[in-house]
């Protein structure tokens, strides 16, 4: 679980420095599905962070996923005005 907290964190920073938006294309087609460069940019970074490339372009996966989430999120309350509000709940203790 850290591993994967670690390497999300690492992935969102290169996103970020390499300013690559992937809800938008080439990494999202116009049907919301992953497009291929994504497989490319996994690449890119699985060398960079000499992780596995199955393993990085996954979350990146989950980036992009969360991503679309948050802009239809954003979308509905544009046109509505709702908002939708997503919490995160610590795990219970046993």
């Amino acid at each position: 679980m850290a591993q994967k907290k670690y390497l999300q964190s690492k992935l969102t920073q290169f996103l970020r420095e390499d300013k690559i938006q992937l809800w938008k294309p080439p990494y999202t087609d116009e049907n919301k599905e992953v497009g291929l460069a994504l497989k490319d940019l996994a690449k890119k970074y699985s060398d960079k962070l000499e992780c596995c490339e199955n393993e990085v372009e996954k979350i990146m996966e989950e980036i992009r996923c969360k991503a679309i989430e948050r802009g239809a999120g954003n979308e509905h309350y544009k046109t509505t005005g709702i908002a939708t509000i997503e919490v995160f709940l610590p795990v219970r203790l046993k």
